[in-house]
């Protein structure tokens, strides 16, 4: 899954959005009300989905995101 970044970088404004970044800002871990936590790649105008779940916590220090 794949999205515009424009529409990432709305949902991050939500109420109870919750996003961090690793040191390059081109990879980020969400937390949007109501869906799974979830790693994304940041690209120039699109945001790449790379896993979600359980999944995440086993990537996350492979992409630092902190």
């Amino acid at each position: 899954m794949n999205i515009a970044k424009e529409e990432f970088l709305r949902k991050l404004s939500e109420p109870g959005a919750r996003v961090s970044f690793d040191p390059t800002r081109q990879y980020a871990v969400t937390e949007f009300a109501g869906e799974p936590r979830r790693l994304w790649h940041v690209g120039i105008d699109r945001v790449f989905l790379l896993v979600e779940g359980e999944e995440v916590e086993r990537w996350r220090a492979e992409f630092r995101v902190s």
